[in-house]
């Protein structure tokens, strides 16, 4: 049997753990707080007013609506009952966009896997219990998905027939636009001399290969003589991590002892979507 996915559901149990982040949405507004209905469990919380803000609150509907989706943090666990006390203000507005974010992005693989389900005639259970290890390894289905696209070689492991797995590829490629991870530094080179110029040519044209070899794309564009914008970007976020950084540090050596003058004005870390 196929599952139905719809936006408000993933893979459901009975009740969150305690200071979890959760999604909820409010389904009921009193004086004295809000109830809720949690989306990817079966049960229902309540926000009391000195839990929506570090501020005094005069009306309850000047920070939430009825009907809107929250990140709230779970504060009590009634197990009886099957009901949770939560709190909004524990979490900063960054902890709740990260956790919405990744709320999204896990529904939309949910969607996209039930989609290809309902059209390849797939068992939908069949599909996600293939995949399961990988969703618990990238923690997010949506993410297993991108790699599929980005990193066949993961999906060939994959106990599906190669008829299924070049269908679903082909069915994400139209409909995802994988995110590339990148890492990007401003560095100032100094070749002083006769021939300069064509150390500096030699030594960039290293640095893109070095960079080819572990897996990542490298683009160094002017900006400004002497100083160079030097861009890495891979489709895997660990490749960025793991030798992006340590690339830049290697190469800008072997360029300082090629005998030009190297410093890094400015780096860190970025994400291309």
């Amino acid at each position: 049997m196929t599952k139905n996915i719809d936006e408000t559901e993933t893979s459901i149990s009975n009740l969150p753990e305690l200071e979890e982040s959760v999604v909820v949405q409010v389904t009921r507004i009193t004086k004295y707080g809000v109830y809720l209905q949690l989306i990817d469990y079966q049960c229902t919380g309540f926000l009391p007013i000195s839990e929506i803000s570090s501020r005094w609150v005069k009306r309850i509907t000047d920070v939430v609506r009825y009907g809107e989706k929250l990140v709230v943090k779970i504060l009590r666990i009634n197990e009886e009952r099957n009901t949770v006390d939560v709190s909004l203000k524990d979490l900063t507005v960054s902890e709740r966009r990260k956790v919405m974010r990744e709320w999204k992005l896990s529904n939309r693989g949910f969607q996209l896997l039930s989609e290809y389900s309902i059209k390849s005639g797939v068992e939908f259970d069949k599909l996600e219990l293939k995949l399961d290890k990988y969703i618990e390894k990238y923690g997010n289905i949506f993410i297993v998905l991108e790699r599929i696209i980005t990193d066949p070689e993961l999906f060939e492991s994959v106990s599906l027939s190669i008829k299924i797995k070049n269908e679903l590829k082909d069915f994400l490629s139209k409909r995802i636009e994988p995110t590339q991870y990148g890492f990007e530094a401003l560095v100032k080179i100094i070749f002083y001399g006769k021939g300069g110029i064509y150390k500096l040519k030699d030594a960039l044209e290293k640095f893109e290969t070095t960079s080819n070899k572990h897996g990542l794309t490298a683009k160094i564009t002017s900006a400004g003589a002497p100083i160079y914008m030097v861009r890495l970007f891979s489709y895997k976020p660990e490749l960025i991590k793991k030798y992006a950084e340590k690339i830049l540090n290697d190469e800008l050596n072997n360029i300082q002892k090629m005998g030009a003058q190297v410093s890094i004005t400015k780096k860190g870390e970025k994400i291309k979507v």
